[in-house]
């Protein structure tokens, strides 16, 4: 996503405002607002934060959050008779995202006390489930919230 679907979605839902609050536009109105954020719409333009705070709030779903790093205690994974690794490869080979509660139970059980990832597990989501292809290594400082669901599952990274 970018900053142009985030515009396309913004003026899809705003356009009806758009006709209204932009009817006297001239085309140089129109010119300088493709360089300065949109029209002047009060629905574009709640529509266009919306759609930039959803975009942020799904990279970080996916690649964490650059200024927080989460790390991955590999010891969790052989902990309890596997218990964690058991409860995430269930969740993912069913995509049930509605039972990562249970698993961060399973890593705090192991010594997990990182509040990131607990809080994560135990949030409202939506997750999303991303696998790194073979031969892809993620920076250790970078690791995210599916990263290290991946890692916890062994995946070759």
């Amino acid at each position: 996503m970018s900053w142009h679907s985030a515009a396309a979605i913004s003026r899809a839902v705003a356009r009806d405002s758009i006709a209204v609050t932009c009817a006297a536009a001239t085309e140089d109105d129109w010119f300088e607002w493709a360089f300065s954020g949109g029209p002047p719409d009060p629905l574009y333009q709640a529509t266009m934060i919306a759609e930039y705070r959803e975009q942020a709030r799904l990279l970080r779903e996916v690649i964490g959050n650059p200024s927080r790093p989460v790390f991955f205690d590999p010891a969790w994974r052989a902990a309890n008779d596997r218990t964690a690794v058991k409860i995430a490869e269930r969740i993912d080979e069913q995509e049930d995202f509605d039972r990562l509660p249970i698993l961060a139970d399973a890593l705090e059980d192991v010594g997990c006390d990182n509040a990131d990832i607990l809080d994560h597990c135990r949030g409202p989501g939506p997750h999303v489930r991303w696998v790194l292809g073979a031969g892809s290594r993620p920076r250790p400082d970078l690791i995210g919230y599916a990263t290290w669901f991946s890692v916890l599952l062994e995946c070759k990274l």
